[in-house]
C-alpha cells in the first residue's frame, strides 16, 4: 500500500542530502500535511518488526565530493505499532543543493507486505520522490525533477542497519554540468 506522506522526508532517504557548489537555490520545507493511511494490523507486520531494529536517532555528515562541501545530518526513526506506521524526521545542515538547508523533513513510511518500507511523495525540496527500503535495508531514492533552477534530479542508493546508514548519491544539473556526487554516513 502506498500513500502520500506528511511533510517532507527523508530517510533516505536518509539520506541524502547534498550541497551543490555555490548555487543560490533554496531548498524549502513542506508546510502542507496529508493524513497518513494506516495499514491493517496484519499488513506489513514484517516491515514494522524490521523497522523496530532501525528505531532511534542516527547522527552524521553528508559530503558533496564534487564541490567539497559538507553538512550535518540527523535521522530519527520511530515505530508506531498501534497505528502500523514508521515516522521519520530528517534534519540537514549545510548548504543543501547550494542553498539554505530546509527545516526538519517529516515523513511516514508505508510498511509493505514484503517486509520493506515505502515513501511516495511530492517534497518541496526534491519534487516527486520515491524512496524504498527493502527487507535487507537497501535504500533507493529517486527524485527525477527537483524544483530548482539549477538541480534537475537527485538519486541515491545505500543501506540502513540497526547501527548505521551509508549512502551515495548523484545530482544532475539542468545546464548539463557534470554529475555531482555525495556520500552520507550516520551512526546510532
Amino acid at each position: 500500500m502506498r500513500h502520500k506522506t506528511r511533510g517532507l522526508w527523508l530517510i533516505g532517504s536518509i539520506v541524502a542530502l547534498s550541497a551543490c557548489g555555490s548555487s543560490s537555490t533554496t531548498a524549502g520545507s513542506s508546510t502542507a500535511a496529508s493524513p497518513a493511511a494506516s495499514a491493517s494490523p496484519s499488513s506489513g507486520a514484517a516491515a514494522l518488526a524490521k523497522a523496530a531494529e532501525y528505531e532511534g536517532t542516527y547522527n552524521g555528515t553528508w559530503k558533496n565530493t564534487t564541490f567539497n562541501t559538507t553538512g550535518s545530518i540527523k535521522l530519527t526513526i520511530r515505530v508506531d505499532k498501534n497505528d502500523s506506521k514508521v515516522e521519520m524526521t530528517l534534519t540537514l545542515g549545510g548548504s543543501v543543493f547550494g542553498g539554505t538547508a530546509p527545516g526538519p523533513l517529516l515523513m511516514d513510511a508505508d510498511p509493505e507486505d514484503d517486509g520493506g518500507l515505502s515513501i511516495d511523495d511530492k517534497l518541496d525540496a526534491f519534487g516527486e520522490t520515491q524512496i524504498d527500503i527493502d527487507p535487507q535495508g537497501n535504500i533507493t531514492w529517486t527524485s527525477s525533477d527537483v524544483p530548482s533552477p539549477r538541480v534537475k534530479s537527485f538519486t541515491a542508493k545505500g543501506i540502513i542497519t540497526g547501527s548505521a546508514v551509508k549512502m551515495t548519491s548523484d545530482i544532475t544539473f539542468r545546464d548539463g554540468s557534470p554529475v555531482a556526487h555525495d556520500t552520507v554516513e550516520l551512526t546510532k
